[in-house]
């Protein structure tokens, strides 16, 4: 259910060295901000934070990244965009990183800017809202008595597969589903750590 359009390389919504955002393709992965942030010049940095596309973009960082430093990035990206825009994933990248505190003693397991390209990321491509639109739809394209599995990989997407899934049953649509999450083991794992944060849940259609 996270199906990116693209490699983050071709979109822009990567955080390598040097990858612009691509303005002859109205810039991907900053589409985002672009949206929530008019080019007009914004009000005095002591007001920015209150304006109402800093707290848009804190919602976008919270909900879509997970991102415990969200005022502080949303309020970075809008006094420099006041200024210039953010042209590479590399400036956006460093924007972020100079946001979050650093860790004392050891490297960070992601790199700084990793949920806030997420974010972005899932708002170009409308990631949840197609979610969204397959939950509705899906029980239309189960027989009777025909299963379903779903694989996430976002806490917002396991959300809503739950809550879509619950609400089917309540409703008779679905005649069972998952009690409990279910998550790779120790093993799976460790001989793939991309599928850590993999969370499986099955429902049966009714009849």
């Amino acid at each position: 259910a996270n199906q990116p359009v693209g490699r983050a390389a071709d979109t822009g919504a990567g955080h390598a060295p040097d990858i612009p955002m691509l303005p002859v393709v109205h810039e991907p992965c900053i589409a985002a901000i672009q949206h929530h942030i008019p080019s007009m010049r914004l009000p005095g940095v002591t007001d920015v934070v209150k304006t109402p596309v800093c707290i848009e973009l804190q919602r976008l960082l919270r909900e879509y990244g997970e991102e415990p430093h969200a005022a502080r990035i949303a309020r970075a990206v809008v006094e420099r965009r006041a200024v210039a825009p953010i042209r590479t994933s590399e400036e956006l990248a460093g924007l972020v990183e100079s946001c979050v505190p650093g860790q004392s003693g050891r490297p960070p397991r992601i790199h700084p800017a990793t949920r806030t390209f997420q974010a972005l990321r899932i708002a170009v491509n409308d990631e949840f809202g197609a979610l969204d639109t397959l939950l509705r739809h899906l029980p239309a394209c189960l027989n009777p008595g025909g299963r379903v599995a779903m694989l996430t990989f976002h806490s917002g997407e396991d959300r809503r597969v739950k809550k879509a899934f619950a609400a089917g049953l309540r409703g008779g649509i679905y005649a069972a589903i998952a009690q409990d999450v279910l998550r790779p083991a120790p093993e799976e794992r460790h001989a793939n750590p991309r599928s850590s944060s993999a969370k499986l849940r099955w429902a049966r259609r009714a009849g």
